[in-house]
């Protein structure tokens, strides 16, 4: 007999990312999916993939969309995309962030390694990171 695997419930909502252009609900995707992409423990239940899809539905994109945006703008692209993004936004993407580096068990080192080589691309420290979180609960 086989076991059905419990549905699992994601706190990211479509409330999350408000006033987005299309260029920067798929940097968010793909700066998502490069964090999800290291989780190389075969050990353990990947959520990460269902993750990912629930975010895709969320933000209402595709992953030809997505793959497009990728290959004609690149890591730049997504970069620049993402700096543009209002404060609540930003603050939503990194509660979104952490919510996908808590699956599978926590934070690992390689999702670790891929969230900082994002930060260093945006001139941003991982203290910076968390400062930003704490210092525009505000807008929240």
């Amino acid at each position: 007999m086989y076991k059905t695997r419990k549905k699992i419930k994601f706190d990211v909502g479509e409330e999350y990312f408000y006033g987005l252009s299309h260029n920067q609900k798929m940097a968010i995707i793909y700066f998502l999916s490069v964090i999800a992409a290291c989780e190389n423990n075969v050990n353990i239940k990947n959520d990460s993939p269902a993750f990912i899809d629930h975010c895709y539905k969320v933000l209402q994109v595709t992953g030809d969309q997505v793959l497009e945006y990728v290959a004609i703008g690149g890591r730049e692209q997504t970069v620049s995309d993402l700096k543009k993004m209002n404060p609540y936004s930003f603050v939503m993407l990194i509660a979104t962030t952490a919510e996908l580096c808590e699956l599978n068990g926590g934070l690992s080192e390689e999702k670790y390694i891929a969230l900082v080589d994002w930060l260093d691309d945006m001139e941003m420290s991982i203290d910076d990171w968390n400062d930003y979180a704490i210092n525009e609960q505000n807008f929240v």
